[in-house]
């Protein structure tokens, strides 16, 4: 097998660990295992260097209408949070719709608050990534329609009205991953996000050799 495939095959094999060890196991969103089980995930790995706006726009482009959720992984990409966020404003204003997009990324300071701290440290994904939603999925959920179509990241959703004083669903869903983690405890938390990223760098070291981008320094926060 060619390096760039079997790179590819570990980043979306690494991504998975991060999917069902943390977000699933742990319930940080509701929907997230069953969309899993009925196929409507789909993952798609840029391989080239840095970050391709071709290719990764090629890559948002191959997800067919069966795909309500796509996932874009950058293993060859060391590239800081900041650049980034801007990347995916690129390609958010490029490709506006069918999907809602959010930014996912190694580089999170382990914390409970502000509420936007504490969800980029849930988006603590092994490589930078793209996570796309259907518009679509999105309207199931507002509407309550929780059939499985919603695998991603719960702060996607606007503010949904609620009968009398209930929070927003989107907010409901931030309190239970707060008591979650708080519960499991922060530092407990970074330790899994870390021991997914080793594996990541182990197994990029054994394809491409010494030089993996983005590896973790020992020690780092």
């Amino acid at each position: 097998m060619e390096i760039d495939a079997r790179l590819a095959e570990e980043a979306i094999r690494v991504f998975r660990r991060y999917s069902v060890e943390l977000v699933e196991d742990l319930g940080l969103c509701p929907w997230a295992r069953t969309a899993r089980r009925e196929g409507r995930v789909r993952e798609a790995v840029v391989v080239a260097p840095g970050l391709d706006l071709e290719r990764t726009l090629a890559a948002v482009d191959s997800f067919d209408a069966r795909v309500e959720i796509g996932i874009v992984l950058f293993p060859r990409a060391a590239v800081d949070r900041p650049a980034f966020e801007r990347f995916v404003a690129e390609v958010r204003a490029l490709r506006p719709s069918p999907f809602a997009m959010a930014e996912f990324h190694p580089e999170a300071p382990a914390v409970l608050t502000p509420p936007g701290a504490f969800t980029t440290f849930v988006r603590r994904t092994p490589d930078p990534t793209i996570q796309l939603v259907r518009q679509t999925a999105l309207e199931h959920v507002r509407h309550g329609e929780n059939h499985g179509s919603g695998y991603f990241d719960p702060s996607m959703l606007d503010t949904l009205p609620m009968a009398g004083n209930e929070p927003a669903l989107h907010e409901r869903v931030l309190d239970t991953n707060l008591r979650t983690i708080s519960g499991l405890g922060v530092e407990e938390m970074a330790r899994r996000f870390d021991e997914i990223r080793h594996d990541r760098d182990e197994s990029y070291a054994r394809i491409l050799g010494a030089r993996v981008p983005g590896a973790r320094v020992p020690g780092s926060p």
